[in-house]
């Protein structure tokens, strides 16, 4: 899927898409615009971008669904005030090897712009500091919990 992100996008740009400029090449961060994942609600959009080396996004808006789709792979979508999100984009213009960091406790975004205070929504943010967004991690890890459950309810029972 990650060799497939943004396809149709950057087929219509014949190249001059940011990921395909060789600056941007091992990026993990992305830093976008406002409602970004609009259009994209299924987990393949996101998934796909997990799958292309992408662990964060930094943008104004994000899209309900996109977001919630993101959280449960574990990817941060984090926004900014629109005037530091152009600083950071312009930052990045300028030197795009720069190192960018989210700090998802403190809800902070570090660049050579310096710290600049993001916001991610209290739920989100709680799953992803306890771990609480990999569901499938925390199904696997009650498997006794599960049994025992199934073996009280007259219709969960194997026997």
């Amino acid at each position: 899927l990650g060799e497939h992100a943004f396809e149709d996008d950057r087929k219509a740009a014949k190249g001059d898409h940011a990921l395909d400029d060789s600056r941007f090449e091992d990026a993990s961060i992305m830093i976008v615009g406002r409602n970004f994942g609009c259009g994209s609600s299924r987990e393949h959009a996101p998934q796909a971008l997990r799958r292309a080396g992408f662990s964060g996004f930094i943008g104004s808006s994000f899209a309900e669904i996109f977001a919630g789709n993101c959280t449960s792979l574990g990817l941060v979508c984090i926004t900014l005030e629109e005037a530091d999100l152009e600083r950071l984009r312009e930052s990045v213009e300028l030197d795009p090897q720069q190192t960018i960091r989210i700090d998802v406790a403190e809800r902070t975004v570090f660049s050579q712009c310096g710290k600049m205070q993001g916001q991610i929504p209290d739920g989100t943010h709680e799953q992803l500091l306890c771990g609480q967004w990999d569901a499938l991690g925390m199904l696997l890890s009650a498997g006794p919990e599960i049994e025992a459950t199934e073996a009280r309810l007259p219709y969960g029972s194997s026997r």
